[in-house]
């Protein structure tokens, strides 16, 4: 049987990280009110239904106070009374996760959040807003979808239309710029992703980008210094990422330690929420799970487990309580 303890390697695994979500933003009439509401529908990367999602909204900035809820047969969602302020948004089911969104509630108005299920996510950096903010949300969606449809000079027209309403957009700069680059337009490409690193110095995309552009126009040392500059802040921020996910992954043993089998699994259902390509929180949920009498997910995350991280530290437990639940 597997049992609880102290963690020893402090490797993360990382991996491929795939999902999609399209979204878009209503507001609601009515008096102003403290709280709005939050829904949408969560789908699979078929765009089908997905019922029995766990759709958790957690707040930010004051402690991760959040909620859950749960997606009905059509894959939909609600939530009201939510108080307005900064929230993150993911859903997931089994081994399936979707995007992270940061969002805006506002009071009195509606965010709708649709998201897609897929094995493994990033962090979506948009952050939306409603209010007087709604146009500039709605350009923005309107040039990403010009972007992919390789309609480049409509997405310059698009982003430049959303930094009309909002300049300080982060992504709006960045998409801007890679439009441009997209059109051979290199001057304003840089002039776009240096508004990025004006608002945002620590933003690695935006010199890789910058590297790129350099690179096209046969600018060798100026590329090659953005290349760097880029690679030590993705370096930073990723041994910054793993040291907290590790962290939180050793406060989840403590409690399993301590007996809270519950809280421990809830912990780390969370933290794979996060990130789930972290391979030993899909270990020790498995731990959580046979305490819980769950065998067949604990069965899911061991192979999950092994599947991330077949060689790691706790790769010959993992194989003998796998095969012992599959006899």
């Amino acid at each position: 049987m597997l049992r609880a303890g102290q963690v020893r390697s402090r490797t993360l695994a990382t991996g491929a990280f795939r999902a999609l979500a399209l979204w878009c933003l209503l507001g609601a009439g009515g008096a102003a009110q403290e709280a709005g509401t939050i829904r949408g529908r969560v789908v699979d990367q078929d765009g089908r239904p997905v019922a029995g999602a766990e759709v958790v909204v957690r707040r930010l900035g004051d402690g991760g106070d959040g909620r859950t809820l749960e997606t009905a047969t059509d894959g939909a969602y609600a939530g009201s009374d939510v108080a307005a302020g900064l929230y993150a948004v993911t859903a997931g089911r089994d081994d399936l996760n979707s995007d992270m969104f940061r969002i805006r509630v506002r009071a009195g108005r509606t965010v709708e959040v649709n998201l897609e299920l897929a094995a493994g996510r990033r962090d979506a950096a948009w952050i939306a807003e409603l209010g007087d903010r709604e146009a500039a949300s709605r350009a923005f969606a309107a040039g990403l979808a010009a972007n992919r449809a390789a309609d480049y000079a409509a997405a310059v027209a698009q982003f430049a239309r959303a930094l009309e309403r909002r300049p300080d957009c982060t992504e709006c700069s960045y998409n801007l710029a890679v439009a441009y680059a997209e059109l051979e337009r290199f001057a304003d490409a840089e002039a776009a992703f240096r508004r990025v690193l004006q608002i945002v110095p620590g933003y690695a995309a935006a010199h890789y980008g910058l590297a790129s552009i350099y690179t096209r126009q046969g600018r060798a040392a100026d590329a090659a210094a953005a290349r760097e500059e880029a690679t030590r802040l993705a370096v930073a921020q990723l041994a910054e990422r793993r040291q907290q996910l590790q962290e939180e992954l050793e406060r989840g043993i403590a409690r399993l330690d301590a007996g809270e089998v519950a809280g421990a699994r809830a912990a780390f259902e969370s933290l794979l929420r996060q990130d789930s390509s972290f391979p030993a929180t899909h270990y020790w949920l498995a731990v959580s799970l046979l305490r819980s009498d769950d065998p067949d997910r604990a069965a899911r995350a061991l192979r999950r487990y092994l599947r991330l991280d077949g060689g790691g530290e706790h790769a010959a437990s993992a194989r003998e309580e796998l095969a012992r639940l599959e006899r």
